[in-house]
């Protein structure tokens, strides 16, 4: 884990996986790989094409939804979005990959992955190839340490 942080008393933490730099949610189901997430408020439909509940959702790319977060204000997702660097989405509108990208760089989360980076080089360095989502997560972080 290189990042935690709550948000209306719940647990979010950073953590790197075979997906790369990952969010997860301690204490719900779900979660999904930095750089590539959002946050979005509609009504996104199940796998059956049911319809789920209306609010904000943390998503994967634009609409593909992870996890909810429906019981959450616009307060409580603007607090969440600044800790991990994670773009709030516009309706109907995309935001490009590199956008979020370096929104999580800067980001509390991101600059304890670069911490996290420096303080455990050698892991870091065997996880470096998990960069699917977040591509050049790991060069960029030996780079903010140059």
């Amino acid at each position: 884990m290189f990042h935690n942080e709550s948000v209306r008393g719940l647990e979010f933490q950073g953590l790197i996986s075979a997906d790369g730099p990952y969010i997860t949610c301690k204490s719900r189901s779900g979660g999904v790989a930095l750089g590539v997430c959002g946050l979005r408020k509609f009504a996104p439909v199940d796998p059956m094409n049911r319809p789920r509940n209306q609010g904000w959702w943390l998503v994967k790319y634009d609409n593909e939804p992870r996890l909810d977060l429906t019981d959450f204000s616009d307060s409580d997702v603007k607090q969440l979005s600044e800790a991990f660097g994670i773009a709030l989405l516009p309706p109907h509108l995309l935001v490009a990959q590199q956008v979020r990208r370096d929104y999580f760089f800067k980001s509390r989360a991101g600059e304890a992955l670069f911490a996290w980076v420096r303080a455990h080089p050698r892991l870091a360095s065997q996880h470096a190839r998990y960069d699917a989502y977040l591509p050049g997560w790991h060069s960029e972080a030996v780079a903010s340490h140059e």
